[in-house]
């Protein structure tokens, strides 16, 4: 039980975090713009700005509640129902496009790049959450630890398939790991940053590859040489 309270607590605390910086933001700009209106020095710019700013936000915000609640309802399922999610026909690059926007600011402010390297067409059976907590566990890792104290970094998410086997390729240039970290990077509680991490986001993403979709995950890259994540799902 505590093991999967911790769980849910994880998937649901980055779209939370995400959220929350989101609404501190519009919170802010609201702020301003009222003192401006009062002061009568608010201009047509200023009005534009804030109206942009709102139109983003709300967005980013609606977003991240939604994918909460998709990943409730998830667990409900499983609870439940006892059994696994719906699978259903998804467009892969659209649902990476979807994690990486969820992200919002976090990618601008930690000075980080996306390149997204699937074709529109490609189409696979999966549960929705799935990837989507897969994906969301790999770029917040290159953006907590692998860009940490940087202010730049690239990450590259390659994706293709055959009539038989999806491939995809997770690659950062950060800081990369060790062979001790590499080697227990899969492990449930373990955590190079135990102030701000429980440990399970890739013991989750593991699972999710290996028992969930039958396939595999191998973990490469070196100090200095960036993180690589190369995953193999059958089709």
């Amino acid at each position: 039980l505590g093991v999967l309270v911790a769980g849910v607590a994880h998937e649901i605390n980055t779209p939370l975090g995400v959220g929350l910086a989101a609404i501190s933001t519009l919170q802010q700009q609201s702020a301003e713009i009222a003192d401006r209106f009062a002061a009568r020095q608010m201009t047509q710019s200023n009005l534009q700005a804030y109206l942009a700013t709102a139109t983003a936000e709300t967005a980013l915000i609606r977003a991240n509640l939604d994918r909460i609640g998709k990943l409730v309802d998830a667990f409900r399922q499983v609870a439940v129902l006892g059994g696994t999610p719906t699978r259903r026909r998804l467009a892969l690059r659209t649902l990476i496009d979807e994690v990486v926007a969820s992200f919002g600011t976090r990618l601008v402010t930690a000075g980080a790049k996306v390149d997204i390297r699937c074709a529109p067409v490609l189409e696979i059976d999966g549960v929705h959450a799935d990837w989507t907590t897969i994906l969301s566990n790999l770029v917040a890792n290159s953006l907590h630890h692998g860009f940490a104290g940087r202010g730049h970094g690239l990450i590259t998410i390659s994706a293709e398939a055959d009539s038989r086997l999806l491939t995809l390729d997770y690659r950062d240039d950060g800081a990369g790991m060790g062979a001790e970290v590499r080697q227990r990077i899969f492990d449930p509680f373990f955590s190079t940053d135990l102030q701000h991490g429980m440990g399970l986001g890739m013991h989750l993403v593991y699972n999710l590859v290996t028992q969930r979709m039958g396939g595999r995950i191998v973990c490469g890259g070196a100090p200095g040489e960036g993180a690589h994540f190369h995953i193999e799902v059958p089709l």
